[in-house]
């Protein structure tokens, strides 16, 4: 039996990547029906700092996800004298895919971390509130508000990992991470509509959770032909 305790543990992981899709809408009246595909990969850095006894180690890898998802929007505007109403509900269905790695820079401390597979399916049912200004005839400038929830098919992410040296490299290990699967979920935005064309729209995205807030900022500019 081995005991192993750990006076102090830093890591991190930074990524940078892409992602790409397409987006068709159909509008009926009040309600506006919408789908999208989209696809990409990140590239991420991951360095632990290990100290323990006499050990003083840093160890580094890297490794790859991929994720392709389908999404779907139904909602239906109420529009008032200056400004409108706008529930809806956001569908999503994403299939992430992570690539094995193993680090470097710790010998035996080093990990061999498994690839893993996840299907993740999201229901996010929203209240927007908003106002448009009209400059011209082809210009608007739209701002909105939105606050709802999100709800999460699973609760955990994780991978199989073990070390790769010494007889703990016989023996693989769990390293989950719990994430909650109830979320509030928060929304605002600027849209501009330049021309007949040009479309730029800048967003905040929010979700809360106890011990848990991840925050999201996009600049999102269209050219239609």
């Amino acid at each position: 039996m081995t005991d192993l305790a750990s006076r102090s543990a830093e890591g991190s992981i930074d990524g940078n990547g892409w992602s790409a899709g397409v987006v068709v809408k159909h509008q009926m009246g009040d309600w506006l029906v919408s789908g999208a595909l989209d696809g990409g990969r990140t590239a991420f850095d991951a360095n632990r700092h290990l100290q323990f006894g006499e050990v003083n180690r840093h160890a580094s890898g890297q490794f790859d996800v991929v994720h392709y998802g389908l999404h779907s929007r139904i909602a239906r505007q109420i529009p008032f004298q200056s400004w409108y109403l706008k529930p809806y509900l956001d569908l999503h269905a994403t299939h992430l895919q992570s690539g094995a790695y193993t680090e470097q820079g710790a010998d035996d401390l080093n990990l061999r971390v498994s690839g893993s597979s996840e299907n993740v399916f999201v229901a996010a049912p929203m209240l927007e509130a908003g106002g448009r200004f009209d400059f011209g005839a082809a210009s608007t400038l739209r701002l909105y508000g939105a606050l709802g929830g999100a709800f999460y098919s699973q609760g955990s992410v994780g991978s199989d990992m073990q070390f790769v040296g010494g007889d703990a490299a016989q023996r693989k290990f769990q390293v989950q991470a719990d994430l909650p699967d109830e979320r509030l979920k928060a929304t605002a935005g600027v849209d501009l509509k330049a021309n007949d064309h040009l479309n730029v729209r800048l967003e905040y995205g929010g979700e809360f959770a106890d011990h848990y807030s991840s925050n999201q900022e996009s600049l999102k500019v269209s050219y239609s032909f």
